[in-house]
């Protein structure tokens, strides 16, 4: 199914108080569609764990952590997890 989502119909959310998140509606439960801005550890303590959908990260710019199965990946520009 082709799915066309206007920027508009984004919900803009603030996740920590280093990040917000733009989701952006999909008509599927097993993948979402979302753009984060993260600038600093995400979420303030602990951590996050998506278990609603399928994600795939792309790094546009900067570098970090993240945590797939309990293991850490460094990622930087352009990195696809």
């Amino acid at each position: 199914e082709t799915m066309i989502i206007k920027k508009n119909r984004a919900r803009k959310e603030k996740i920590s108080k280093n990040g917000i998140t733009w989701d952006y509606p999909v008509s599927s439960e097993e993948v979402g569609f979302s753009v984060q801005e993260l600038n600093g550890r995400v979420p303030d303590k602990g951590k996050y764990k998506n278990k609603i959908c399928s994600e795939i990260c792309y790094v546009i710019s900067g570098n970090g952590e993240i945590f797939i199965d309990n293991k850490k990946f460094k990622h930087r520009n352009s990195t696809s997890l």
